[in-house]
């Protein structure tokens, strides 16, 4: 997980690698810091790639969102909603609003 963070350029290598690598519909997703979304957004788009689902995710309520799960696939979809998810509530529990994305639904 360190390493990942720590990615500065590697998110254009990784696309233009599944590109090659991947069925004609495959998908292609990343967790990534927000702050990177406009960089990585503009490398997708470089590559053929385009948002299918982005999902902002915040640690608890009053927290800023500091995480993005964006899934990118070969075709644009039209009307893409951007989620936003709350990792844990008040009391420090899992937060309902996660619990579709923490079980892969």
């Amino acid at each position: 997980r360190g390493p990942a963070r720590h990615l500065q350029s590697e998110w254009q290598v990784w696309m233009k690698s599944f590109r090659g690598n991947s069925s004609p519909g495959g998908l292609l997703s990343l967790v990534l810091p927000l702050e990177r979304r406009v960089q990585v957004m503009a490398q997708a788009l470089e590559h053929g790639w385009f948002r299918q689902r982005e999902c902002h995710v915040r640690a608890h309520n009053d927290a800023a969102a500091h995480l993005m799960l964006v899934t990118f696939g070969p075709q644009p979809v039209s009307g893409l909603e951007v989620e936003h998810v709350c990792v844990r509530d008040q009391e420090g529990r899992y937060h309902p609003s996660s619990l579709h994305i923490l079980r892969c639904e």
